[in-house]
């Protein structure tokens, strides 16, 4: 593995990590502002480190 590789991969985990934290910044805002919130279906696969695509379990002690 290239040192090329190794920051693609670094950048795709930042990326996911990002969208994770977004996803739960804004659902957080919503329950205090008393919004519309996002559903349990959409949140917990993105804080579940099994699923292949996500990844986003930093993100979610982040948030």
């Amino acid at each position: 593995m290239t040192m090329i590789d190794i920051i693609k991969w670094a950048l795709l985990f930042l990326a996911l990590n990002l969208s994770v934290f977004s996803i739960y910044f804004f659902d957080k805002q919503a329950a205090r502002h008393g919004k519309r919130r996002i559903s349990e279906r959409t949140l917990l696969p993105c804080a579940d480190r099994r699923q292949p695509w996500c990844g986003g379990g930093t993100a979610v002690v982040a948030a």
